[in-house]
């Protein structure tokens, strides 16, 4: 079992000005399961690469349990590595394809075929141990590079978005898959990916990266309930979160018209400006009487769901209904917003006003 810890990680490369990883502070328990997630261009691929050692590291400290190993070369830090693309050799079998890493060690031949035909039996691939990749579906094929990982019985996996050339139904399938194998073979697992929706629901631990710097570290409960900062909250649920100018004034969470949407949940000792963030699923349709008005521009019918896009006091904002509502384009509808989950910003700093504790 395997314990990682990074102590202010950085990488600089020489022809650019910012850090690509900046200060990058994280403890990864024994078989944990965690997901770095992030927009393109974040820097979550190099962070999973310096793990790798495929990365040097620019500053700070890279532990795998008691030992620093920013210079240990890839093949000594006990690590099995997942990519995007499958990088699968046409030319060999899928026995072979599994068994390359193996062979390269100089593994017994006995040995070798032991291993690839228990992991082929983990990953439903036995039937295709003769054919070449080219005969294979991508889900096939992914199968075929996670038991390349799996047959080397690493302590370390690395996935730097697995899934992302799969459909989305084959995704969803392969994402049940890679979570079942994680909960069989208890491997510390590091997953990178720019999907929230994978991070959400694969993640014992989420780590958000923007820019080389991490904005949050949280279990998803956390991170989904309790967003450090508007990119956060902006970033992580789908949709995506609602945002609009307001006031805090004696407590009370106010539009800009003076409408008290809610009071605030603990002192926050903050008054004057902020930004309101209430998610979709957090409204419900009332009474003119008691709503604030939102001109429908478009519908979405998802099947369980309805999205209704629309615009509240100048801004863009979207709501979850039942599917039954008849709802038209161009009506006016009336919202009520759920005062124990609004979301308060603080509009220059973009952090949230409630304090959560950090997990780290």
């Amino acid at each position: 079992m395997a314990k990682i810890r990074m102590v202010d990680l950085s990488k600089q490369y020489d022809n650019q000005d910012r850090k690509t990883i900046d200060r990058f502070n994280l403890n990864i328990e024994e078989q944990e399961f965690v997901v770095i997630v992030g927009p393109s261009g974040c820097g979550k691929s190099t962070m999973l690469r310096m793990l790798a050692g495929l990365e040097s590291i620019s500053d700070g400290e890279l532990w795998m349990n008691d030992k620093v190993v920013n210079d240990i070369p890839p093949k000594d830090r006990d690590i099995a590595l997942v990519f995007q693309n499958y990088a699968l050799y046409p030319h060999l079998s899928v026995f072979d394809n599994i068994a390359f890493g193996l062979k390269i060690r100089k593994t017994p031949k006995d040995q070798i075929k032991k291993q690839v035909e228990k992991t082929a039996d983990i990953l439903g691939l036995t039937d295709y141990l003769k054919h070449k990749p080219k005969s294979l579906s991508g889900g096939q094929k992914q199968r075929v590079a996670l038991g390349r990982a799996i047959v080397r019985n690493a302590n370390i996996f690395l996935m730097d978005e697995p899934l992302s050339n799969l459909d989305a139904k084959l995704r969803t399938h392969m994402r049940e898959e890679i979570m079942q194998l994680h909960r069989r073979l208890k491997a510390t697992t590091i997953y990178v990916t720019h999907d929230q929706t994978e991070a959400m629901t694969m993640a014992s631990k989420i780590v958000i990266l923007k820019d080389g710097y991490i904005q949050q570290i949280g279990t998803p409960k956390e991170v989904y309930n309790q967003p450090k900062n508007i990119f956060v909250a902006g970033f992580i649920g789908a949709p995506t979160i609602n945002f609009l100018p307001g006031k805090l004034s004696n407590e009370e969470i106010k539009l800009l018209d003076g409408t008290v949407v809610g009071g605030v949940q603990q002192p926050l000792f903050h008054e004057g400006d902020v930004i309101i963030g209430v998610r979709p699923e957090n409204m419900s349709l009332t009474s003119e009487q008691k709503g604030i008005p939102m001109s429908v521009r478009f519908t979405e019918m998802m099947g369980a769901d309805m999205f209704v896009h629309g615009e509240v006091q100048g801004e863009k904002w979207k709501i979850r209904v039942n599917p039954d509502e008849d709802i038209c384009v161009g009506e006016t509808i009336y919202i009520q917003l759920d005062a124990n989950k609004l979301h308060v910003f603080d509009p220059h700093t973009e952090e949230s006003l409630y304090p959560h504790k950090e997990l780290v």
